[in-house]
């Protein structure tokens, strides 16, 4: 047997329970923890290191297969993969590897980054860096070409720390200060309008601030999905697809005490998160309701009927987050693309139907792929009369608008490796005033 500290193990028996399991590595985790009994400390050390290992993976075992002299016996798979992904993200040194492993070249596998970075073949180049299906490192060249690989290399790293100042009872100025005398350091985000960068490690989650709602823990591109959607002060806002919350959080702030967020979803739990980020917000604006996954009830369409926004933030692959959800790697393929465009398909023109005149919707997606995003803003226009599309400067402003936009000005496309934060993907219609 290999000689691995409690803590590797730990990482190793999570690698076993993901193979052909259809839980999130959140899930895996969890149940483990809870099994193990592990303390926060702990359970960030094995978290950094599944993390790493997902994000590693296909690299891992390419490296392997270069660094090894022959078969490796199934039961020592999971300990050497597990090795050699820590090898090839600097956690260990070749040195330390071989006084657990001797009779693997751990050198010859620190040097595999570079070589697979030279190799021809471009789809099977991106595969290995970016752990990810086959279908998709050929879509992301298609797509963005020779962006594909830098884009990839900054889904592999750690991502940046981002937080935004609550409106709702402070500005990012007196958050600054604030987190300041908890020693926590930060800075202005360079995009977003309300959000600071965390510039050393910190426990945000159990500093004064956070206990008093004055942030919340959020990435620099989905507050600018906020930003884009822009709801009058005092207004009536749908977010369509509110998950846990996040930003219609960040629109509680925006439309103010007097103005409404009703906050929809079809999952309890995420729902029951985000009535309790609403009460330390201090959001008593959020009305919150579970809807079935293929309709709204009349109730919901009326109130839709009269929003001055309506967000859809459409489940899609998640390309973008992938650095915040290594475990998605191995699943995007053509046939979750084509299973997500039903939904997204369905969500899109179920609010585009009820947009009242002159109001606005916001389509939204962490995914980097046109059939999620703009390819199908324009499928749904030919299916539903009256809307435009609306220019991202009226939310942004040009300066915001001329860096983070497509040539067409059309939507707004973020990239982790130019703009250092998710990718993410927003696209505003209106719906024309009758003539």
């Amino acid at each position: 047997m290999i000689d691995l500290d409690r803590l590797d193990g730990f990482v190793v028996e999570l690698m076993i329970r993901k193979q052909g399991s259809r839980e999130s590595a959140m899930q895996l985790m969890r149940t483990l923890f809870k099994e193990e009994g592990l303390k926060p400390k702990q359970q960030k050390r094995v978290k950094m290191l599944f993390h790493q290992w997902l994000s590693n993976e296909a690299m891992a075992e390419y490296a392997i297969e270069v660094g090894a002299p022959g078969e490796i016996m199934e039961a020592l798979a999971g300990p050497i993969y597990f090795l050699a992904s820590r090898v090839l993200s600097g956690d260990l040194s070749p040195k330390a590897a071989k006084a657990k492993v001797a009779w693997i070249d751990w050198e010859r596998v620190a040097q595999v980054p570079g070589e697979v970075r030279q190799l021809e073949d471009p789809i099977r180049r991106l595969t290995l860096i970016g752990s990810i299906t086959p279908w998709l490192a050929e879509r992301l060249h298609a797509v963005i070409g020779d962006e594909a690989q830098p884009c990839l290399e900054a889904l592999q790293d750690k991502p940046h720390v981002t937080i935004r100042a609550n409106a709702l009872l402070c500005m990012r100025e007196e958050l600054a200060l604030r987190l300041a005398r908890e020693n926590i350091h930060t800075k202005p985000t360079r995009w977003a309008s309300h959000g600071l960068a965390i510039t050393k490690p910190a426990q945000l989650l159990r500093s004064e601030a956070f206990r008093d709602g004055w942030f919340e823990m959020q990435d620099e591109a989905s507050q600018l999905v906020a930003e884009v959607v822009d709801p009058p002060r005092g207004g009536l806002v749908i977010d369509a697809c509110a998950g846990a919350g996040g930003k219609s959080l960040a629109l509680a702030a925006m439309v103010g005490s007097e103005g409404q967020v009703v906050a929809l979803d079809t999952d309890a739990p995420r729902l029951d998160e985000l009535r309790r980020r609403a009460r330390r917000a201090h959001a008593r604006n959020i009305r919150v309701i579970r809807v079935r996954p293929d309709s709204w009830p009349a109730d919901v369409e009326e109130l839709a009927s009269r929003a001055d926004r309506i967000l859809v933030d459409a489940p899609c692959t998640g390309l973008g987050s992938l650095r915040r959800n290594p475990d998605l790697r191995a699943r995007i393929d053509i046939n979750e693309v084509r299973r997500l465009h039903r939904i997204q398909v369905g969500l899109l023109t179920r609010a585009a139907t009820v947009l009242a005149p002159r109001g606005r919707l916001v389509y939204a997606t962490c995914s980097l792929l046109p059939e999620e995003n703009q390819d199908l803003v324009a499928e749904a226009l030919t299916r539903v009369n009256d809307l435009e599309i609306v220019d991202l400067a009226d939310a942004l402003g040009s300066t915001r608008a001329d860096a983070l936009q497509d040539l067409s000005g059309q939507y707004l496309q973020t990239m982790p490796h130019r703009h250092g934060m998710d990718g993410l993907f927003a696209q505003m219609l209106q719906r024309m005033a009758p003539s």
